[in-house]
Protein backbone atom coordinates (compact mmCIF):
# COMPACT_ATOMS: atom_id res chain seq x y z
CA UNK A 1 0.00 0.00 0.00
CA UNK A 2 1.37 3.23 -1.22
CA UNK A 3 2.08 6.42 1.25
CA UNK A 4 -0.82 8.12 -0.69
CA UNK A 5 -3.85 5.57 0.01
CA UNK A 6 -2.42 5.04 3.71
CA UNK A 7 -2.64 9.10 4.41
CA UNK A 8 -6.20 8.94 2.15
CA UNK A 9 -7.25 5.60 4.55
CA UNK A 10 -5.86 7.66 7.51
CA UNK A 11 -8.38 10.97 6.28
CA UNK A 12 -10.92 9.08 5.80
CA UNK A 13 -11.35 7.12 8.81
CA UNK A 14 -11.30 10.44 10.79
CA UNK A 15 -13.82 12.22 8.32
CA UNK A 16 -16.63 12.26 10.35
CA UNK A 17 -14.78 13.52 13.26
CA UNK A 18 -13.08 16.52 11.78
CA UNK A 19 -15.48 17.01 8.78
CA UNK A 20 -18.62 18.98 10.38
CA UNK A 21 -15.87 21.54 11.98
CA UNK A 22 -14.26 22.13 8.82
CA UNK A 23 -17.66 22.64 7.42
CA UNK A 24 -19.02 25.14 10.11
CA UNK A 25 -15.42 26.88 10.05
CA UNK A 26 -15.66 26.88 5.92
CA UNK A 27 -12.08 25.65 6.37
CA UNK A 28 -9.70 22.98 4.87
CA UNK A 29 -7.45 21.11 6.87
CA UNK A 30 -4.45 19.96 4.81
CA UNK A 31 -2.91 16.86 5.02
CA UNK A 32 -0.61 15.21 6.85
CA UNK A 33 3.07 15.82 5.50
CA UNK A 34 6.19 14.09 6.78
CA UNK A 35 8.00 16.31 5.48
CA UNK A 36 5.89 19.13 6.47
CA UNK A 37 5.41 20.74 10.19
CA UNK A 38 3.86 17.76 10.82
CA UNK A 39 7.05 15.94 10.79
CA UNK A 40 9.44 18.34 12.40
CA UNK A 41 7.31 18.18 15.25
CA UNK A 42 7.57 14.66 15.40
CA UNK A 43 11.16 14.52 15.05
CA UNK A 44 11.29 17.63 17.59
CA UNK A 45 9.28 15.73 19.77
CA UNK A 46 11.95 12.10 19.85
CA UNK A 47 15.17 13.97 19.75
CA UNK A 48 13.55 15.58 23.55
CA UNK A 49 12.84 12.88 24.48
CA UNK A 50 16.46 10.51 23.56
CA UNK A 51 18.19 13.88 25.02
CA UNK A 52 16.36 12.99 28.52
CA UNK A 53 17.06 9.63 28.27
CA UNK A 54 21.01 10.36 27.21
CA UNK A 55 21.05 12.44 30.52
CA UNK A 56 19.88 10.35 32.58
CA UNK A 57 21.83 7.72 31.35
CA UNK A 58 25.05 9.66 32.01
CA UNK A 59 23.83 11.12 35.31
CA UNK A 60 22.19 7.86 36.91
CA UNK A 61 24.50 5.23 34.98
CA UNK A 62 23.20 2.71 33.12
CA UNK A 63 22.22 -0.36 35.22
CA UNK A 64 24.09 1.03 38.42
CA UNK A 65 22.25 1.07 41.81
CA UNK A 66 24.47 4.36 42.79
CA UNK A 67 24.32 6.51 39.87
CA UNK A 68 27.07 8.82 40.09
CA UNK A 69 25.95 10.98 43.12
CA UNK A 70 28.89 13.20 42.95
CA UNK A 71 27.72 14.96 39.48
CA UNK A 72 24.37 15.24 41.26
CA UNK A 73 25.00 17.03 44.18
CA UNK A 74 27.47 19.77 42.18
CA UNK A 75 24.56 20.12 39.76
CA UNK A 76 21.93 20.51 42.40
CA UNK A 77 24.29 22.50 44.51
CA UNK A 78 24.65 25.28 42.21
CA UNK A 79 22.40 27.74 43.41
CA UNK A 80 19.02 28.13 44.68
CA UNK A 81 16.61 27.21 42.02
CA UNK A 82 18.44 24.13 41.11
CA UNK A 83 18.28 22.71 44.95
CA UNK A 84 14.75 23.44 44.86
CA UNK A 85 14.06 21.71 42.08
CA UNK A 86 15.66 18.83 42.99
CA UNK A 87 14.26 18.73 46.63
CA UNK A 88 10.67 19.20 45.00
CA UNK A 89 10.92 16.00 42.61
CA UNK A 90 12.53 14.39 45.82
CA UNK A 91 9.03 15.30 47.82
CA UNK A 92 7.35 14.39 44.52
CA UNK A 93 6.42 18.55 44.01
CA UNK A 94 4.17 17.73 47.20
CA UNK A 95 1.56 15.91 45.14
CA UNK A 96 1.08 13.34 47.82
CA UNK A 97 0.61 16.46 50.63
CA UNK A 98 -1.41 18.75 48.39
CA UNK A 99 -3.62 15.23 47.72
CA UNK A 100 -3.88 14.66 51.76
CA UNK A 101 -4.64 18.41 52.62
CA UNK A 102 -7.71 18.63 49.80
CA UNK A 103 -8.90 15.21 49.65
CA UNK A 104 -8.23 13.70 52.74
CA UNK A 105 -8.37 16.72 55.16
CA UNK A 106 -10.55 19.27 53.48
CA UNK A 107 -13.08 16.46 51.76
CA UNK A 108 -13.44 14.59 54.92
CA UNK A 109 -14.21 17.60 56.62
CA UNK A 110 -16.52 18.70 54.49
CA UNK A 111 -18.20 15.04 54.17
CA UNK A 112 -18.74 15.23 57.71
CA UNK A 113 -20.36 18.12 57.63
CA UNK A 114 -23.24 17.15 55.20
CA UNK A 115 -23.68 13.98 56.70
CA UNK A 116 -23.95 15.61 60.49
CA UNK A 117 -26.54 18.04 58.15
CA UNK A 118 -28.43 15.07 56.32
CA UNK A 119 -28.45 12.95 59.42
CA UNK A 120 -29.58 15.59 62.14
CA UNK A 121 -31.92 18.14 60.06
CA UNK A 122 -32.92 16.55 56.78
CA UNK A 123 -33.89 13.18 58.63
CA UNK A 124 -34.46 14.98 61.69
CA UNK A 125 -37.02 16.67 59.85
CA UNK A 126 -38.63 13.50 58.04
CA UNK A 127 -38.74 10.99 61.23
CA UNK A 128 -39.96 14.19 63.06
CA UNK A 129 -42.33 14.45 60.46
CA UNK A 130 -43.27 10.79 60.61
CA UNK A 131 -43.39 10.42 64.77
CA UNK A 132 -46.10 13.64 64.43
CA UNK A 133 -47.93 11.56 61.77
CA UNK A 134 -47.64 8.57 63.95
CA UNK A 135 -48.78 10.04 67.03
CA UNK A 136 -51.63 12.22 65.36
CA UNK A 137 -52.67 8.92 64.12
CA UNK A 138 -53.01 7.05 67.73
CA UNK A 139 -55.08 9.79 69.69
CA UNK A 140 -57.39 9.82 66.23
CA UNK A 141 -57.33 6.19 66.99
CA UNK A 142 -59.46 6.58 70.19
CA UNK A 143 -61.86 8.80 69.17
CA UNK A 144 -63.01 6.27 66.32
CA UNK A 145 -64.82 3.88 67.75
CA UNK A 146 -67.46 3.03 65.15
CA UNK A 147 -70.17 3.62 67.42
CA UNK A 148 -72.44 6.02 66.02
CA UNK A 149 -73.79 7.57 69.10
CA UNK A 150 -70.03 8.96 70.11
CA UNK A 151 -69.96 10.79 66.49
CA UNK A 152 -72.97 12.59 67.37
CA UNK A 153 -71.69 13.43 70.79
CA UNK A 154 -69.04 14.75 69.06
CA UNK A 155 -70.42 16.56 66.89
CA UNK A 156 -73.07 18.03 68.96
CA UNK A 157 -69.81 19.21 71.49
CA UNK A 158 -68.38 20.78 68.46
CA UNK A 159 -71.76 22.77 67.67
CA UNK A 160 -71.70 23.93 71.25
CA UNK A 161 -68.23 25.17 71.22
CA UNK A 162 -68.65 26.62 68.03
CA UNK A 163 -71.92 28.98 69.03
CA UNK A 164 -70.23 29.59 72.25
CA UNK A 165 -66.71 31.09 70.59
CA UNK A 166 -68.80 33.49 67.85
CA UNK A 167 -71.14 34.70 70.79
CA UNK A 168 -68.00 35.32 73.02
CA UNK A 169 -66.32 36.76 69.98
CA UNK A 170 -69.82 38.94 68.94
CA UNK A 171 -69.41 40.77 72.18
Amino acid sequence: MDGERRGDHLKGWLEPVFLPAEEALRITLPDYELLGVDGALIIASVAVAALGIGVAIWLFGLFRADGRPGIVERTTDRNRLTRFLYGASLRLWWFDDLNHLLFYRIGGAVANGVMWFDTRVIDGVVNGVGSATQSAGDSVRRIQTGRVQNYALGIALGLISVAVLFIVLAR
